[in-house]
């Protein structure tokens, strides 16, 4: 929220959050070419080396990960060993979401739409935008204007967005109610909940009436080290949940 809305709805009183919410959600999924992101070009001659494909492959069956789209990625090698790295260790924290023989898969995916940095398809599948992935330092431009605007959790960088997409693994895996234990937490009605999240999480967290991305804020704030007091409850309730399982 930019400070002359947050004039308007807090100090002058023109309008509602609820009003906020609903044009700026509405501005941000649906002018799709408006301020679209410039992703880099792809670049065969920077595709990973056959050297690098064998480690990453060795390091994410050592995790338990399925890779796809990664033999051709023309980023950083560093880049997806960070990420495989980061996987492996939240899953080893929530064991049911590769429980059973399953294996999280992480995608490369180069067609996916300019403005998502990631998407979590079916139960397991993470998807990065190998167009927004093939140069980390745009990436990093691109995310913090969205951190600016408080679209994302203040405090998180691109990092963040693996964080983001393993908590919608853990919804599916665990069948998290994220809106109703926002709610138990704040002891607020659902509207009233979501007016909160816009404040004190994200635009995002707060953005959607069935609550589906608050989960996946929270895991991005925790990321930071220095979550705020919601997310640490937040997380905490989730971690119970997992022990119960």
């Amino acid at each position: 929220m930019r400070y002359s809305d947050w004039q308007a709805v807090y100090i002058d009183k023109t309008k509602t959050l609820e009003d906020w919410r609903k044009v700026y959600v509405e501005k941000r999924f649906n002018e799709k070419t408006v301020n679209r992101p410039q992703w880099a070009l792809r670049d065969r001659t920077k595709i990973l080396s056959k050297e690098e494909y064998k480690k990453i492959r060795e390091l994410a069956d050592s995790n338990g990960i399925y890779l796809s789209g990664i033999k051709n990625f023309d980023g950083k090698f560093e880049t997806i060993k960070e990420t495989v790295e980061t996987l492996g260790k939240l899953q080893a924290k929530f064991p049911n979401v590769v429980s059973g023989g399953k294996r999280l898969t992480l995608t490369m995916n180069y067609s996916m739409d300019a403005e998502d940095f990631a998407m979590t398809t079916k139960i397991r599948n993470i998807n990065l935008n190998a167009n927004a992935y093939r140069d980390i330092e745009i990436l990093k431009s691109e995310y913090e204007k969205a951190v600016e605007e408080g679209w994302f959790v203040k405090g998180t960088d691109w990092r963040a967005i693996i964080h983001h997409e393993f908590g919608h693994g853990v919804t599916n895996v665990y069948k998290i109610n994220s809106l109703k234990i926002t709610c138990e937490i704040t002891e607020l009605s659902p509207k009233q909940t979501l007016d909160f999240l816009d404040i004190n999480l994200s635009h995002y967290a707060g953005g959607y009436n069935d609550g589906r991305e608050i989960i996946s804020e929270v895991f991005a704030d925790i990321s930071t080290g220095k979550p705020n007091d919601f997310s640490r409850k937040f997380y905490a309730k989730i971690l119970e949940v997992v022990k119960s399982e």
